[in-house]
């Protein structure tokens, strides 16, 4: 599977079960980096297997802690029991097949909530209820739609008058009425005619189903635009602010990602390919040398940079750029990473093109740079009056001198 693949298949799972499993074997039959990635279905690690152990240890809804509550293992369902994983860690209890992974083998990532939580929530489990309840609206609002467009009206006939026949009776006595357009139609004595006209669900509805999603919005840690892609009555002002809020949850949402899932993998590939001697630079001889693994924690230290957003208003944003690095409080690093770059690598291609330019002899343009502007009379005033406070200073100086 390939890494964007895998990667939203995480924070897919993550969002849908409130965790995810990633088991992380290595050994030759694994691959040809000696070290593989596995999402494993949550669901495999049951929530019902619950067990007191020796030492202290424990198991809580398939999690093997010790004494201090820190996770030593993961007791996984077998669904296969021939499996190659089944023979290394598969064991029988309780009428079903399971398997320990160690947890150094295992990712077991999620949100915690409370403190010495086991296992994950699911992000959608506030909203769950107002879903449902969205649901059953729009399933009642669709049945009293088909009933009133179905339903024109009835006729009712005062006591002793005689029934109206219509043109037909349905299977069930009611009776039928066939209707074209522009055609009036006579009623017989002491008949009359009661039209039914049903307005919901066109006042409730839309309203309801609002106050449902802003519910569900908040449960999900989302605008209630963005989440029901609903831009009515949004001015720049309130679509700023909301936007703000979310993607500041979204750029903590990736740090976690980065911390709990993207780092640990390529710690561990890393580790195993120094082990290897698989990573490889030049020496001076010319032939390839591997990594030194004592400099493991030097090779540790890597920046991530995960996606960013553009501006509604890119001529503000930028404007705004342009005046925080004047004040010093931004870098061109941090504003070419707010963009989503890499600054070295974009730094080097502009090196690259500079140079370019040089050897074509075309002169490098050079946008928003403002030649110094000529001074105003304003400015010739404020100088001469310091000139002559300076005069005055010195010659009372001197005379004081005197």
């Amino acid at each position: 599977m390939a890494g964007v693949s895998l990667a939203t298949l995480f924070v897919s799972t993550v969002a849908k079960d409130g965790e995810a499993l990633v088991h992380l074997p290595t050994g030759p039959d694994v691959g040809p980096h000696g070290i593989g990635v596995q999402l494993l279905d949550p669901e495999l690690l049951p929530v019902e297997y619950n067990a007191e152990l020796e030492g202290g240890h424990y198991i809580r809804m398939g999690v093997e802690c010790n004494g201090w509550g820190r996770p030593i293992a993961y007791h996984v369902q077998e669904p296969q029991p021939n499996s190659h994983l089944y023979q290394l860690y598969g064991y029988s209890a309780h009428g079903r097949k399971y398997r320990r992974i160690p947890a150094t083998e295992m990712l077991h990532c999620f949100l915690p909530e409370e403190v010495g939580q086991t296992r994950g929530i699911p992000w959608m489990a506030t909203g769950l209820l107002r879903m449902r309840m969205e649901a059953g609206l729009e399933d009642a609002g669709l049945t009293a739609a088909r009933a009133g467009a179905m339903k024109v009206g009835f006729y009712t006939a005062t006591e002793g008058d005689e029934e109206y026949q219509g043109d037909d009776k349905d299977d069930a006595g009611n009776t039928i009425e066939d209707l074209e357009p522009g055609t009036a139609r006579k009623l017989p004595k002491g008949v009359t005619f009661n039209s039914w006209d049903p307005t919901y669900p066109h006042g409730e509805f839309p309203g309801f189903v609002k106050t449902i999603l802003r519910g569900v919005a908040s449960g999900l840690n989302v605008s209630y635009n963005i989440l029901a892609n609903d831009l009515e009555g949004v001015n720049f002002s309130s679509i700023r602010t909301g936007v703000l809020e979310d993607r500041a949850i979204w750029m903590a949402l990736q740090e976690w990602v980065i911390d709990a899932f993207m780092r640990p993998i390529y710690e561990r590939w890393l580790k195993v390919q120094l082990f290897r001697g698989s990573l490889t630079v030049p020496s001076t001889s010319g032939a390839p040398r591997p990594l030194n693994p004592d400099r493991e924690e030097k090779y540790r230290q890597v920046s991530w940079q995960p996606r960013r957003w553009s501006w509604v208003d890119p001529l503000k944003e930028m404007a705004a750029n342009e005046k925080a690095f004047g004040l010093s409080i931004s870098t061109i690093f941090q504003l070419i990473r707010e963009q989503g770059l890499d600054p070295e690598e974009v730094l080097r291609e502009k090196a690259r093109e500079k140079k370019f330019f040089a050897e074509l002899g075309i002169e490098y343009p050079v946008v928003g740079k403002q030649q110094p502007s000529a001074p105003s009379p304003a400015d010739d005033e404020d100088g001469l009056k310091d000139l002559v406070f300076s005069a005055v200073r010195e010659a009372l100086a001197a005379g004081g001198r005197g």
